[in-house]
Protein backbone atom coordinates (compact mmCIF):
# COMPACT_ATOMS: atom_id res chain seq x y z
CA UNK A 1 0.00 0.00 0.00
CA UNK A 2 1.51 3.29 -0.99
CA UNK A 3 2.30 6.47 1.71
CA UNK A 4 0.16 9.19 1.61
CA UNK A 5 1.46 12.34 2.03
CA UNK A 6 -0.66 16.20 2.29
CA UNK A 7 0.38 18.62 0.57
CA UNK A 8 -0.81 21.82 1.98
CA UNK A 9 -0.63 25.07 -0.08
CA UNK A 10 -2.91 28.00 -0.75
CA UNK A 11 -2.91 26.91 -4.43
CA UNK A 12 -4.08 30.17 -5.59
CA UNK A 13 -0.18 31.31 -4.92
CA UNK A 14 1.75 28.42 -4.53
CA UNK A 15 -0.24 25.93 -6.50
CA UNK A 16 3.17 25.48 -9.40
CA UNK A 17 5.42 24.98 -6.06
CA UNK A 18 2.33 22.27 -4.70
CA UNK A 19 2.58 20.97 -8.17
CA UNK A 20 6.06 20.15 -7.90
CA UNK A 21 5.93 18.43 -4.84
CA UNK A 22 2.59 16.40 -5.91
CA UNK A 23 4.76 15.21 -9.03
CA UNK A 24 7.69 14.73 -6.80
CA UNK A 25 5.91 12.34 -4.49
CA UNK A 26 4.90 10.84 -7.08
CA UNK A 27 7.95 9.63 -8.82
CA UNK A 28 8.54 8.33 -5.65
CA UNK A 29 5.84 5.86 -5.14
CA UNK A 30 4.16 8.02 -2.51
CA UNK A 31 0.42 9.05 -2.89
CA UNK A 32 -0.06 12.64 -2.55
CA UNK A 33 -3.48 14.49 -1.89
CA UNK A 34 -3.42 18.17 -2.47
CA UNK A 35 -5.01 20.72 0.08
CA UNK A 36 -6.27 24.41 -1.08
CA UNK A 37 -6.19 26.83 2.12
CA UNK A 38 -6.74 29.83 -0.32
CA UNK A 39 -9.70 32.14 0.16
CA UNK A 40 -10.37 33.98 -3.01
CA UNK A 41 -7.96 33.33 -5.74
CA UNK A 42 -8.40 30.56 -8.68
CA UNK A 43 -6.33 27.13 -7.90
CA UNK A 44 -3.50 27.37 -9.84
CA UNK A 45 -3.79 23.06 -10.11
CA UNK A 46 -6.37 21.10 -9.28
CA UNK A 47 -7.05 20.25 -5.70
CA UNK A 48 -8.18 17.18 -3.70
CA UNK A 49 -8.93 18.88 -1.20
CA UNK A 50 -10.67 22.27 -1.84
CA UNK A 51 -10.96 24.95 0.15
CA UNK A 52 -14.57 24.94 0.10
CA UNK A 53 -14.79 21.46 1.73
CA UNK A 54 -12.49 23.04 4.78
CA UNK A 55 -14.93 25.75 5.54
CA UNK A 56 -17.78 23.28 5.80
CA UNK A 57 -15.92 21.42 7.63
CA UNK A 58 -15.69 24.44 10.32
CA UNK A 59 -19.54 25.22 9.79
CA UNK A 60 -19.38 28.13 7.00
CA UNK A 61 -19.65 28.56 2.99
CA UNK A 62 -16.83 29.97 0.85
CA UNK A 63 -19.43 32.45 -0.04
CA UNK A 64 -20.05 33.92 3.83
CA UNK A 65 -16.21 34.40 4.65
CA UNK A 66 -15.47 36.05 1.33
CA UNK A 67 -18.82 38.23 1.76
CA UNK A 68 -17.48 39.26 5.09
CA UNK A 69 -14.60 40.57 4.23
CA UNK A 70 -13.06 40.07 7.37
CA UNK A 71 -9.58 37.99 6.77
CA UNK A 72 -8.53 37.39 10.15
CA UNK A 73 -12.21 35.01 10.86
CA UNK A 74 -11.21 33.21 7.05
CA UNK A 75 -7.76 32.25 7.81
CA UNK A 76 -9.27 30.95 11.87
CA UNK A 77 -12.21 29.22 9.72
CA UNK A 78 -9.52 27.47 6.91
CA UNK A 79 -6.97 26.42 10.09
CA UNK A 80 -10.10 25.02 11.79
CA UNK A 81 -11.77 23.35 8.78
CA UNK A 82 -8.02 22.21 7.81
CA UNK A 83 -7.38 20.48 11.36
CA UNK A 84 -10.98 18.94 11.16
CA UNK A 85 -9.90 17.74 7.62
CA UNK A 86 -6.25 16.08 8.81
CA UNK A 87 -8.27 14.11 11.82
CA UNK A 88 -10.62 12.57 9.79
CA UNK A 89 -7.66 11.66 7.15
CA UNK A 90 -6.29 10.09 10.02
CA UNK A 91 -9.11 8.47 11.43
CA UNK A 92 -9.48 6.52 7.91
CA UNK A 93 -5.76 5.72 7.59
CA UNK A 94 -5.33 8.08 4.74
CA UNK A 95 -2.73 9.69 6.20
CA UNK A 96 1.27 9.39 6.84
CA UNK A 97 2.97 12.34 6.11
CA UNK A 98 2.29 16.20 5.40
CA UNK A 99 4.15 19.10 3.67
CA UNK A 100 3.00 22.58 3.73
CA UNK A 101 3.83 25.39 1.44
CA UNK A 102 2.86 28.82 2.26
CA UNK A 103 3.58 32.76 1.97
CA UNK A 104 3.40 34.44 5.36
CA UNK A 105 0.03 34.12 5.68
CA UNK A 106 -0.74 30.45 4.02
CA UNK A 107 2.36 29.87 6.92
CA UNK A 108 0.37 30.72 9.73
CA UNK A 109 -2.75 28.28 8.14
CA UNK A 110 -0.14 25.33 7.27
CA UNK A 111 1.52 25.56 10.53
CA UNK A 112 -1.82 25.50 12.68
CA UNK A 113 -3.31 22.22 10.44
CA UNK A 114 0.27 20.59 10.58
CA UNK A 115 0.76 20.89 13.87
CA UNK A 116 -2.34 19.57 14.81
CA UNK A 117 -0.93 16.04 13.85
CA UNK A 118 0.38 13.60 16.69
CA UNK A 119 3.80 13.38 17.41
CA UNK A 120 6.00 10.77 15.64
CA UNK A 121 3.72 11.41 12.11
CA UNK A 122 6.46 13.42 9.75
CA UNK A 123 6.15 16.64 8.85
CA UNK A 124 7.33 19.85 7.14
CA UNK A 125 6.56 23.31 6.48
CA UNK A 126 8.25 25.53 4.26
CA UNK A 127 7.84 29.68 4.06
CA UNK A 128 8.34 31.53 1.39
Amino acid sequence: MKKKLLVVATLDTKGREAEVVKNRAQELGVEPLLMDIGVVGVPQTKPDIANTQLVEAAGYTLDELIRGHNRPRAIEVLQEGGRLMVNRLLRHDKLDGAIGIGGGTGTSVVSYIVKSLPYGLPRSWTST
